[in-house]
């Protein structure tokens, strides 16, 4: 157990870093707009008579 919890404090340790949160932002940004764009896609090729 105490491997777990070690391994639970380093990864707040890191992610208390301001450039590991705001990398960890853009890329759920990044995936988020994939995602929409994936979608929108999608959504326009089901309908070409539109």
């Amino acid at each position: 157990m105490s491997y777990f919890t070690n391994w639970q404090e380093r990864i707040k340790k890191i992610t208390q870093k301001s450039l590991v949160q705001n990398t960890l932002w853009m890329f759920l940004g990044k995936v988020i707009s994939i995602f929409m764009q994936a979608t929108y896609f999608i959504l326009i090729a089901r309908y070409p008579g539109f």
